[in-house]
């Protein structure tokens, strides 16, 4: 019963379609607190880690990226931009919407988002207790950076490869006008 009570939650009212998924750079402070609140509930509730920790000085440095399903905040995570890479931080899915897959929709849009940036890869850490489930995903061990003891977690070092189309200001479709990053449904 619990598992059809959730079937129906994130589908559309018809009942066989799809969740309607959007995810978009946090652009407005209800969708940065909606994406606060993702974090608080997956890592300070849930992870005991604590608020001072996760929530730091980055975050008025970064990009944030904000899923919702049926119109719902369902995940989040950011990235921080260096000159030769660029670091994925505190992806996360609220519970409801783990198991589904959705996942896979955060690292295309980030994917995408980065490779109009000129990257090729992104970084950051896993969870040790997770690390089957992201190395089934593409994520590989980054052998330069070592695993850390962070308050009550093991975080091994991760790179996610995914190719690039470099553009540069020369390019003739790149629109230096246009709003950073694009919506994207699915």
């Amino acid at each position: 019963m619990e598992q059809n009570k959730l079937f129906s939650q994130i589908h559309n009212k018809k009942g066989n379609e799809s969740p309607s998924v959007c995810i978009d750079i946090v652009r407005n402070f209800e969708d940065l607190k909606a994406a606060f609140e993702i974090r608080q509930q997956s890592f300070v509730v849930e992870k005991k880690v604590a608020k001072p920790t996760e929530f730091d000085e980055n975050d008025f440095a970064c990009t944030h990226i904000l899923m919702k399903v049926n119109q719902k905040p369902a995940g989040t995570l950011r990235i921080r931009c260096f000159k030769d890479f660029a670091k994925m931080e505190r992806l996360c899915i609220i519970p409801e919407f783990r198991g589904q897959q959705l996942y896979k929709h955060l690292l295309d849009y980030t994917e995408e988002y980065l490779a109009d940036k000129g990257y090729d890869c992104f970084i950051g850490y896993i969870l040790s207790d997770l690390a089957d489930y992201w190395f089934e995903r593409g994520f590989k061990a980054n052998p330069r950076m070592q695993p850390i003891q962070k308050e009550n977690m093991t975080l091994l070092p991760v790179i996610y490869p995914f190719g690039c189309k470099k553009i540069s200001s020369h390019h003739k479709q790149i629109d230096l006008l246009a709003k950073e990053g694009k919506m994207k449904t699915y």
